[in-house]
C-alpha cells in the first residue's frame, strides 16, 4: 500500500516539477512564502516545510533575508569526483524491506602523511607576497578587534592579577558557564562542570583520541576531510578509514554501517555542521541516525562543531551531541573560526570520559591561557559576540557568493563548485582531469596559494579538486586571485595533454 503524500510533500513536488520543466530556470527566485501559501491554499508552516524539502532535494538554495533560489548549474554538485581515485560505496538493501544494509565499502585504512604541504599552506598566511587562499583562516578584518579590546580593558581592570594566574583544568568557571549557555542553542544541555577548556579544537580532538585509541587503531572520517584532522591522526599513529560522503547530504549512516561491518573501528570523527571542505549541513535525521548507530556498536563519536555558529541562516543547527543518550559523544569546538583564531581557546564536552580528559589536559599542558578566558567571558556576557556573529555570517555569505559568481564566470563551464550552507570555503572540481597539484605550483609563482584536493585524503584522491578560502583579502584582491587561477588553466591543459 502506497503511503499518502503529506501536504508539504505535494507542494514541494509541484514546485519541483516547475523547476524541472524550466518554468523556474536556474537562478530564479521562487515566489515568496505567503504567495505560495495562497497559491496552494495551505498554511505558511506547510510552505516552509516544502521549501526545506526542496533544499534537501538539492533543487533550491536559501539566501539570508532574500528567499529561495533555483540552484545554479555550476552548483549542482558539491564537487566530489568519484572517478578521481576516491572510495566508492555500494549499498544493496536486503530483501526484508531494507531493514539491513549489505554491500562492500571499497576503501582501506591508511596512515596520513601530509605534514610538509600543510605547513607550507599555514605559513603562507603570513607571507606578504602571497594571497593565501589555502589555509581556512579568516582575515583580521573579520575579527572584532574593538570589542575584544574593550573586553580586555574591562577584565584587566576588574580582575587585576587574576588574569595572569594559572587556569588549571577544567578552566575558568565563568567562561565555561557562558559556553554551557551557548550550547543550549545547539540543543545540548551541558553544565559548566561537563566542560573542559582546551588549546583550540585540535587539542580537544587530541584529548578525545588519546582517551579512546591506541597507536595502530582505525578511526573513521568523512571523505574528503579537513587536512588538519589527518595531521592529528598522523601524530597519534592512527589509521584513517575514509567514508565517502553523499554529494548533498554528507556522511550517511548506511555507508558508516558498512564500514563498521568490515573494520574494527575504534572511533569516528565528524564535522557535524558545515563540514570542511564541502560546507554541507547534514539533516537532523542523519545526525540522530549516526549517533544511534555508533552507540549501538559502542564506538565513540568525536564531534567537531567548530563551524556550528557560522551558518548562513539565522537559526543555529543542532549538534550531534544533542542526540547522545549514553555519553559516548565527545563534543569539540573552539572560538577560532567564529571569533579570534590567535586566542587558541577551545573546549570539549567528553561525556562519560570527563575525568580521563580532564587529567589528560592537565598532564599535557598544565593550564590553558587565562586572558582569553576572561576576555571571551566578558564578550559573551555583553552581547558583543552575538552582534559580531550577525555581522560576520552575512559577510562570509557575501564573500562565498561573490567568489562563486567569479568562478562561474571565469572558470570552464564544466567546473563543479560546492554550495556550502555555512563557513567561508569553496570546493572545486576542475574539468578534464586537470591536476590541482600542478596548478598549485604554477599559482605559487603568481603569488597565490590554495589547498590542493589530495591534502584532504590519505589515498591521493581528489587530484582535480581544490579548496579556496573566501575570507581573505579585499574584494578586488580575491577577484584578481580567482581570475588569475582561471587564466592558468589553459596552460595547464596544454601540458596535461601534451
Amino acid at each position: 500500500m502506497l503511503k499518502k503524500q503529506k501536504r508539504y510533500e505535494q507542494v514541494a513536488a509541484a514546485v519541483a516539477e516547475r523547476i524541472r520543466s524550466g518554468d523556474y530556470p536556474p537562478g530564479f527566485k521562487l515566489p515568496g512564502t505567503r504567495s505560495l501559501a495562497g497559491r496552494f491554499g495551505v498554511s505558511i508552516s506547510t510552505v516552509v516545510e516544502a521549501q526545506r524539502l526542496l533544499e534537501r532535494w538539492g533543487l533550491v538554495v536559501a539566501r539570508p533575508r532574500s528567499g529561495y533560489y533555483v540552484r545554479l548549474p555550476g552548483a549542482e554538485a558539491t564537487g566530489l569526483d568519484r572517478s578521481d581515485g576516491h572510495s566508492e560505496v555500494s549499498l544493496q538493501p536486503s530483501a526484508d524491506s531494507g531493514a539491513v544494509v549489505t554491500g562492500v565499502l571499497q576503501c582501506t585504512p591508511r596512515v596520513a602523511t601530509t605534514r610538509r604541504l600543510i605547513l607550507e599552506l599555514v605559513q603562507a598566511t603570513h607571507r606578504q607576497d602571497l594571497i593565501p587562499l589555502g589555509a581556512a583562516v579568516q582575515d583580521s578584518r573579520y575579527i572584532p578587534v574593538d570589542a575584544l579590546n574593550r573586553a580586555l580593558r574591562r577584565v584587566t581592570k576588574l580582575q587585576g592579577g587574576n588574569v595572569w594566574s594559572y587556569e588549571f583544568a577544567p578552566g575558568n568557571p565563568v567562561i565555561r558557564e557562558r559556553i554551557a549557555e551557548r550550547m543550549q542553542l545547539a540543543g545540548v544541555k551541558a553544565h559548566r562542570d561537563d566542560i573542559v577548556l582546551t588549546h583550540g579544537c585540535h587539542d580537544a580532538m587530541l584529548l578525545a583520541l588519546h582517551s579512546v585509541c591506541q597507536p595502530g587503531d582505525i578511526v573513521a572520517v568523512e571523505s574528503p576531510t579537513y587536512y588538519g584532522l589527518l595531521q592529528v591522526l598522523e601524530t597519534l599513529q592512527l589509521k584513517v578509514l575514509e567514508i565517502p560522503v553523499h554529494p548533498g547530504r554528507g556522511l550517511q549512516a548506511d555507508a558508516l554501517a558498512l564500514a563498521i561491518q568490515q573494520w574494527p573501528i575504534k572511533a569516528c570523527i565528524w564535522v557535524s555542521n558545515f563540514s570542511n571542505p564541502l560546507g554541507i549541513l547534514p539533516s537532523v535525521q542523519s545526525k540522530r541516525e549516526i549517533v544511534q548507530l555508533l552507540a549501538e556498536n559502542n564506538i565513540p563519536l568525536i564531534e567537531n562543531d567548530v563551524y556550528g555558529e557560522l551558518g548562513f541562516l539565522e537559526e543555529r543547527p543542532p549538534a550531534a551531541k544533542k542526540f547522545d543518550r549514553q555519553g559516548g559523544v565527545f563534543y569539540c569546538a573552539s572560538f577560532s573560526k567564529s571569533l579570534a583564531p590567535g586566542a587558541r581557546l577551545g573546549w570539549i564536552v567528553p561525556g562519560k570520559s570527563r575525568d580521563a580528559v580532564q587529567y589528560g589536559q592537565f598532564a599535557s599542558s598544565v593550564a590553558t591561557p587565562s586572558i582569553p578566558q576572561y576576555a571571551f567571558a566578558e564578550l559573551l556576557q555583553s552581547g558583543d559576540f552575538d552582534r559580531h556573529l550577525r555581522r560576520v555570517r552575512s559577510a562570509y555569505y557575501d564573500r562565498v557568493m561573490r567568489a562563486s559568481g567569479i568562478l562561474q564566470r571565469y572558470f570552464p563551464a564544466t567546473t563543479r563548485i560546492s554550495d556550502p550552507a555555512g563557513g567561508f570555503v569553496l570546493w572545486l572540481t576542475l574539468p578534464d582531469k586537470l591536476n590541482a597539484m600542478k596548478l598549485y605550483q604554477r599559482a605559487l609563482k603568481e603569488g597565490i596559494s590554495f589547498a590542493p584536493g589530495p591534502l584532504f585524503s590519505t589515498a591521493e584522491s581528489f587530484q582535480s579538486c581544490l579548496r579556496i578560502n573566501c575570507a581573505v583579502g579585499d574584494d578586488d584582491a580575491l577577484k584578481w586571485a580567482l581570475i588569475s587561477l582561471a587564466r592558468l588553466l589553459p596552460e595547464l591543459d596544454e601540458k596535461t595533454h601534451a
